[in-house]
């Protein structure tokens, strides 16, 4: 099988938890019940799907790719789990294909009430994103105008890909985050976890930081829900 590289994902110089891609997802718990979910680029509806958590079951999470849902594979999909030993589910969504930029609603089975929306993140929800491009992030909440940053640094030479080193995780309100500077390395995942309500979270690119006369060694970018992508970048 070829190996596939998503060269804007890997150019990306901008991330937010309103516009889902291929490298960086939001994770939303949920009680028992049914639910209808909504993908939406821009004001556009451009898919929809149906969640349903037991009241026992044998996993934690449900993942839901966004991409296919606009694509419609998986436009009529019910997606279903419940939880074990009373943790709660959680609903992690995300985009699997070329293109992102997506948000998500999911709303009760009735569709009047709105228990999830990627632009107002609540309390137990997390943000997760991947950036691989080394240098300085600027973090920021959203309206309340909170301020961090994320350094992302440069992996090492390596003859052979390396693993996840767990990267970070950052509390976020809409005032702060805690703390307010941390580093992880270029392909290691950052996950913000949200202990306030209506909290939006953008990341950008503010400095970049490449080594000069380095040699093209390898590189495992991000296993992302089951694609295992390797590839060869200048590490520097």
């Amino acid at each position: 099988m070829g190996t596939f590289v998503n060269l804007a994902a890997v150019a990306a110089t901008s991330f937010r938890s309103d516009q889902l891609g291929p490298l960086d997802s939001v994770a939303h718990p949920l009680k028992p019940g049914e639910y209808r979910g909504e993908v939406w680029r821009g004001d556009e509806p451009v898919g929809s799907f149906r969640l349903a958590i037991a009241e026992s079951g044998a996993g934690d999470q449900i993942e839901v790719d966004l991409c296919a849902v606009e694509s419609k594979a998986s436009s009529a999909a019910s997606f279903a789990s419940g939880p074990v030993d009373r943790t709660p589910v959680y609903a992690v969504f995300h985009c699997d294909g070329e293109r992102g930029g997506l948000r998500v609603v999911v709303r009760s089975s009735s569709g009047k009430e709105v228990e999830f929306d990627s632009r107002k993140l609540q309390a137990g929800d997390y943000y997760i994103v991947t950036p691989v491009r080394p240098g300085d992030w600027e973090m920021r909440t959203g309206k309340r105008g909170g301020v961090g940053t994320l350094t992302v640094a440069s992996p090492k030479p390596a003859r052979e890909p390396r693993a996840s080193r767990g990267g970070a995780t950052i509390k976020v309100n809409g005032d702060s985050f805690v703390p307010d500077r941390a580093t992880i390395t270029a392909g290691d995942g950052a996950a913000f976890e949200v202990t306030d309500k209506d909290v939006a979270i953008a990341l950008t690119l503010v400095e970049d930081k490449p080594k000069p006369g380095r040699r093209a060694v390898g590189v495992r970018y991000p296993r992302h829900r089951g694609r295992d992508t390797e590839a060869r970048r200048d590490n520097g």
